[in-house]
């Protein structure tokens, strides 16, 4: 590990152990408040600032005023992520329910019925988004990469599993699926999207193969790994994002286009995140990495 990311990892820990504490001992009225500004003011990324205010003003073409605002906001959602974590263990006393609202409460109800395919975006609440789908749909599984050949697990692994242990909870009988196994991994997504379970999926991380789509004026190559599985078996598909608001958090869920092309299914959830983007600019990480994606698309990887 390199010295700046160990830095990093290590300011993380100690972002963490904060939270920790605040949740615990912080009266239960107070909390969101002091998440926030435990987040803009110890959050790890402020390390990385200037990178990301500059993805930020370039991709949105923000005015100074502007910037500033999203990237306060920003870092209070981080913040809110964090305390939030140390409150997966105690869902059922109904804690998730009064912070998080549902912005189209009958898209979740149908997908209790109808099972299929939610691709979200790394939003800093996806483990949050899972188990609130878990916990409402009574089942839910999640593809997720393992965390423990990261170099970064030895320092913050406690975490990590803390996370992934304490949300996989309200999962019913669903699980983390972990894409170590490629083969096994696209038989249990088949098997579970034609049993018409619920199957989440992050989707925005930029990818080594596969079709490139622009985003935010940049390109880049989305895994669509299990948006084809889905496509091929005509179940419904969804995007979902958990966007940060005055009073906690709201899920907006939009139904994507499922008998269609390949190319018209990515669009429709790029363009559903630009658009949450463009109007709340902290409900997406992806602000760490969309500086590195290219401005012109990978030779021969279009989508026809």
């Amino acid at each position: 590990m390199d010295p700046e990311t160990r830095d990093f990892t290590l300011r993380y820990r100690r972002f963490m152990r904060m939270a920790e504490i605040l949740a615990r001992l912080a009266p239960e009225r107070a909390q969101s408040m002091l998440a926030r500004t435990l987040g803009r003011h110890a959050s790890p990324y402020r390390m990385r600032a200037d990178s990301m205010k500059a993805a930020m003003g370039t991709a949105l073409a923000l005015e100074p005023d502007a910037l500033r605002l999203a990237w306060k906001a920003w870092r209070e959602n981080h913040g809110l992520f964090a305390v939030a974590v140390f409150h997966y263990e105690s869902l059922a006393k109904g804690w998730l329910h009064e912070r998080i609202g549902v912005a189209t409460p009958a898209l979740l109800d149908e997908l209790t019925t109808t099972g299929g395919l939610v691709l979200t975006y790394h939003c800093h609440h996806q483990n949050t988004l899972a188990a609130l789908i878990g916990m409402h749909c009574g089942t839910m599984t999640a593809l997720a990469a393992r965390a423990d050949i990261t170099p970064s697990y030895p320092i913050l692994g406690t975490y990590i599993d803390r996370i992934n242990r304490d949300s996989e909870r309200w999962f019913g009988t669903g699980h983390y699926l972990f894409n170590d196994n490629l083969r096994a991994v696209v038989r249990e997504s088949r098997e579970l999207l034609e049993q018409k379970k619920i199957l989440l999926a992050l989707c925005d991380n930029d990818w080594p193969t596969g079709p490139a789509i622009p985003l935010l004026g940049r390109w880049f190559r989305p895994p669509v790994g299990a948006l084809t599985i889905a496509r091929r078996l005509g179940v419904p598909m969804l995007a979902a994002l958990m966007v940060p608001s005055a009073h906690g958090l709201v899920l907006h869920l939009h139904r994507l286009p499922a008998e269609t092309e390949l190319a018209e299914i990515l669009a429709a959830y790029v363009a559903f995140l630009e658009m949450h983007v463009r109007a709340n600019p902290a409900c997406w990480q992806g602000w760490e990495w969309w500086n590195r994606l290219p401005t012109t698309p990978p030779s021969g990887s279009l989508l026809g």
